[in-house]
């Protein structure tokens, strides 16, 4: 098992007068660097609105990443039951994100406070995501340097800490995958 990369995607949002949003999708082939694609991505929006009357309002790319094998999560996992971390950003902003399928193996054991419900920082496997969530982790980019990426809120502001971290059951939307 491993994960392979597929074509780049980019995804490009259009919406009409009675705000009904509507999408396409466009591929890039994989070896595509990611500054030209965003660079293609905002010249090809461009002339999409030239040829429509509705208006693009956004045009995301897409690095995706798929698992080359059929997928052998345990019958008992379920992507409804989520880790919820919430997030501090630089400039005391605050933001969530939820992990699907969190495991309870790493929640604070049952009978103890919050047992069975937050998440245990003290975890090592929660610490190895806590530390990519908000220190980032070493990759290398497309120069071949090696740089420190980290994630940050839909402002654009830094992560500084996980707040709190704890599981919640809540609905997600769900797609089937076809065996064979």
């Amino acid at each position: 098992m491993a994960l392979v990369m597929k074509p780049l995607t980019i995804t490009v949002s259009t919406v009409d007068g009675g705000l009904t949003v509507g999408r396409h999708i466009l591929h890039l082939p994989v070896d595509t660097d990611p500054v030209a694609a965003l660079n293609f991505a905002t010249n090809y929006a461009a002339q999409i609105n030239a040829i429509t009357d509705a208006e693009v309002v956004s045009a995301v790319v897409g690095l995706p990443l798929y698992e080359d094998t059929y997928p052998s999560a345990p019958v008992t996992s379920d992507v409804e039951d989520k880790g919820v971390f919430l997030m501090l950003s630089a400039g005391d902003n605050k933001s969530a994100l939820a992990i699907p399928g969190i495991d309870d193996a790493v929640l604070i054991p049952a009978g103890e406070p919050g047992g069975g419900i937050e998440l245990d920082m003290d975890n090592a496997e929660v610490q190895v995501v806590v530390y990519a969530l908000v220190d980032g982790l070493d990759v290398e980019d497309s120069q071949g340097a090696t740089v420190t990426v980290a994630p940050c809120d839909s402002r654009g502001s830094d992560y500084v800490a996980v707040r709190t971290a704890y599981k919640q059951n809540r609905a997600s939307h769900k797609r089937t995958i076809r065996r064979g």
